[in-house]
């Protein structure tokens, strides 16, 4: 990115990474874990257990090259934008959805869907 960051020098502008397969246009990533709750008689809470089942989910919209993404849904795939954070290191990500978006007058795009795991 040729922009010159101006005032605070700790902000990200634009992304980082290009990805395989696409002029990326957008990159979002929701990092999340489970928790169970257990209430009482009356109905308040008594215990909860939270932190396990920690998940990030990961979205990449953007303009497809070539053949676009080489993954096979449901298997592993590289991303090279950093999705870790708060805990979760994302270390295997699974390629779970590809969706196609064309018209008469614009570029073929890709909407790109997928889960990260610490495994």
């Amino acid at each position: 990115m040729s922009a010159t960051v101006h005032g605070l020098q700790d902000l990200t502008f634009a992304i980082p990474e290009d990805e395989a397969g696409i002029v990326i246009q957008r990159f979002s990533s929701q990092r999340r874990s489970d928790k169970r709750e257990i209430r009482d008689k009356d109905g308040e809470y008594a215990a909860v257990a939270a932190g396990f089942g920690k998940k990030i989910d990961f979205t990449i919209t953007g303009f497809k090259r070539g053949a676009g993404v080489a993954s096979v849904l449901g298997a592993t795939m590289t991303v090279a934008n950093d999705i870790s954070g708060n805990g979760i290191t994302g270390t295997t990500t699974i390629l779970d959805e590809v969706g196609d978006d064309m018209a008469n007058t614009e570029f073929e795009s890709l909407n790109i869907r997928g889960s990260g795991y610490d495994l």
